[in-house]
């Protein structure tokens, strides 16, 4: 956990809270991309199991997005677990809302979006934290103000580039690395998923 959720849960119980390290994959090595083509599509991940709290319906709108601009269609890749995280019968709206987003996903078969199923076993995610350029968790701020995700954790620490939402635990945590990279005033544009896979589009594709 992070040290203000342990706050917050030392605030609300009897016992105090502490932190522990995150037990990072032994074998997350810092690495690049296993595909070294020049001309290859930027390979973006979007792993872990799809929820409303981590904005999963947002991912066919941003395939969308990105689909219909032709300088960034045949520039990206937009590599998408796509096992639901919530009850196959589920009628709640925000999970039919990325049940719908799920059902997209499954029936494009183009080079922008690459369905890669799941659950993952270990060995497969692992591999796909490699295979990828960065990863991008466009999670819903509100819910993860104080939660980190393991997926920022594991990517870090493969040497991947992690997208997140501007606010929050997970901003604070790649804060240092943002700063060094860009000026102050454009840090409103790290609020737009979007914004983010361009801009680390750009930025590779300059080196």
């Amino acid at each position: 956990t992070t040290v203000e959720l342990a706050a917050e849960w030392s605030w609300a119980g009897a016992e105090g809270v502490g932190v522990l390290p995150y037990p990072v994959s032994p074998t997350a090595t810092a690495t690049v991309a296993t595909d070294a083509r020049r001309d290859r599509p930027l390979r973006i991940a979007i792993l872990g199991d799809a929820r409303a709290e981590k904005n999963s319906h947002l991912v066919a709108p941003l395939a969308d997005a990105i689909r219909s601009d032709p300088s960034l269609a045949s520039r990206v890749l937009l590599a998408v677990q796509t096992n639901p995280g919530f009850p196959a019968d589920s009628r709640r709206p925000a999970d039919l809302a990325v049940a719908a987003t799920l059902r997209q996903i499954a029936g494009r078969h183009d080079a922008l979006v690459e369905d890669l199923g799941g659950p993952l076993d270990a060995a497969t995610f692992e591999r796909e934290v490699h295979r990828a350029d960065g990863l991008l968790l466009p999670y819903d701020v509100g819910r993860y103000r104080h939660r980190l995700s393991a997926l920022l954790l594991e990517g870090q620490a493969a040497g991947k580039v992690v997208i997140v939402p501007a606010g929050g635990w997970m901003a604070r945590r790649i804060e240092p690395a943002i700063r060094r990279h860009r000026s102050e005033e454009h840090t409103s544009e790290l609020q737009s998923p979007c914004n983010l896979v361009c801009r680390l589009l750009l930025e590779k594709k300059k080196k």
